[in-house]
């Protein structure tokens, strides 16, 4: 697979499915976005919430994972519907090509998501969110079916946010420990 043309097709589907979303919702406040893979196999797919749908969907309890769980968003696998089916129909035939290998699934897994959070990192530091909504954004990179590592997904937040929401939610990290002792 030629990554670099991967990165520009995921770059160009990425602004499509935020644009698609910030602008099809004018009354609502879109405050994130998301770039999600599932981990068994490659489903590239954007998710996005609102302030709204977040403030009618969370509980004391559970308010945090609601704001930055990109599974429990209102706009999960919306925007740039063809484009990312193109992308993952791509994936999913490279994938039968070496079905028996789990080492070469797992590396190019791996290279997958590493061009994933490469896109969100590029399109904030071009200021791509902020120059379309006048705002920041919180943005994500989540692989389903799978609890990335504690460092990992710190990494991740630090990389793709320097606003509110990375201290925010590496706050919100500190508790997990907490919760762990509890359970």
């Amino acid at each position: 697979m030629d990554f670099n043309e991967f990165k520009k097709q995921l770059t160009l589907s990425t602004k499509q499915a935020f644009l698609e979303i910030y602008n099809q919702n004018p009354n609502e406040e879109i405050y994130s976005f998301a770039l999600c893979n599932n981990d068994s196999k490659i489903s590239i797919h954007p998710s996005s919430n609102s302030l709204e749908y977040f403030k009618e969907v969370s509980d004391d309890d559970d308010f945090y994972y609601y704001k930055y769980e990109p599974s429990e968003w209102k706009y999960e696998y919306k925007g740039a519907e063809e484009l990312f089916n193109a992308i993952n129909d791509n994936c999913k035939l490279i994938v039968e090509k070496h079905d028996d290998d789990e080492d070469w699934f797992y590396n190019f897994q791996q290279q997958i998501n590493k061009k994933c959070i490469e896109v969100l990192e590029e399109l904030k530091n071009e200021e791509f969110f902020r120059k379309e909504t006048g705002k920041e954004i919180f943005l994500n990179f989540s692989v389903i079916d799978e609890d990335l590592n504690k460092e990992r997904q710190k990494a991740i937040i630090q990389k793709l946010n320097d606003n509110h929401y990375k201290d925010d939610y590496l706050d919100w990290m500190k508790s997990w420990d907490k919760r762990r002792k509890v359970l």
